[in-house]
């Protein structure tokens, strides 16, 4: 399967980004701007320069604490698609994209957790 990147939708390549960040953390949840992957790649063989062109800026990985306030905060501003949305791992999100923006996020679960 190919890895391919959406801007305003979740997409498998950012899931695999977020899921490396979350095995490399130990975090319960990872974000990742859309706008940070750069290109797709497709099904074969992945060699490391596809890596270094996919992910292109020297981003460091931050652990932090957010509050189930702050995580809510996060994806309404993702919500509203003006820098594309958040790419996630360990959290599930309902958006309803019709609402006005600052209300289009419905469901947040972190594990079997509404935060």
């Amino acid at each position: 399967m190919d890895l391919v990147r959406n801007y305003n939708e979740e997409s498998n390549v950012g899931n695999a980004i977020c899921d490396a960040m979350l095995e490399a953390s130990n975090a319960q949840i990872a974000f990742q701007n859309s706008g940070g992957i750069r290109i797709d790649i497709p099904k074969g063989k992945i060699a490391m320069e596809q890596v270094y062109t996919l992910l292109p800026f020297d981003n460091v990985l931050v652990i932090m604490d957010l509050t189930g306030k702050d995580i809510l905060d996060l994806l309404e501003q993702s919500a509203t698609l003006e820098k594309g949305i958040l790419q996630t791992s360990g959290i599930r999100v309902k958006y309803n994209m019709t609402r006005p923006i600052g209300s289009r996020v419905m469901e947040v679960f972190v594990g079997n957790e509404n935060p």
